[in-house]
């Protein structure tokens, strides 16, 4: 069982490392009308993963932009966190944590 959450922690990695290059480009054309619509639903398609998936790892990537703060955290601990509304809040119990 912890090897299939550790397996599933690493196999995250490279999904928010992707999801960040996508929110990068979906910020640069956003003015191009509908081009956002669907982004979510077609990057999962590509993946091959849910878009709940990639809904918690766009609020990962939105929530905590430097990683490198916190590299004792796994995306357990971050999966707990990352709904925490408050910022400071979030920061403090981040922060607590590590």
């Amino acid at each position: 069982m912890l090897s299939s959450v550790l397996n599933s922690e690493r196999a995250a990695v490279p999904f928010v490392q992707k999801l960040s290059e996508s929110k990068q480009h979906i910020l640069l054309n956003k003015n191009r009308g509908e081009y956002g619509d669907n982004t979510v639903e077609k990057l999962s398609e590509r993946l091959g993963v849910d878009p709940s998936v990639l809904g918690r790892l766009k609020l990962f990537a939105e929530k905590y932009p430097i990683l490198a703060m916190w590299p004792k955290l796994t995306w357990s601990h971050f999966r707990i966190l990352i709904p925490v509304e408050d910022d400071k809040t979030r920061l403090e119990l981040t922060e607590m944590t590590a």
